[in-house]
């Protein structure tokens, strides 16, 4: 493997750990929002919908370019 595909996977594997970050700290605004015992409960529910949408694109596109790299194969 080339120095440059090695590169390009850490860099993918690195935005994919970032994504997982992402989805955790998702699920934690997640569960705040949906706290009944607050004035301000469910203000977010489209915006976590968005960010949850974008992650999960950030995923796939993450998978599909380490298909494009030889990565899983």
């Amino acid at each position: 493997m080339k120095n440059n595909e090695t590169l390009k996977i850490i860099q993918l594997n690195e935005i994919e750990f970032f994504a997982e970050q992402l989805q955790s700290k998702l699920r934690v605004l997640s569960a705040l929002d949906t706290d009944t015992t607050t004035s301000d409960c469910g203000d977010l529910t489209d915006q976590l919908t968005t960010f949850a949408k974008n992650i999960s694109s950030i995923q796939s596109c993450v998978a599909r370019s380490k298909g494009v790299c030889g990565v899983g194969q």
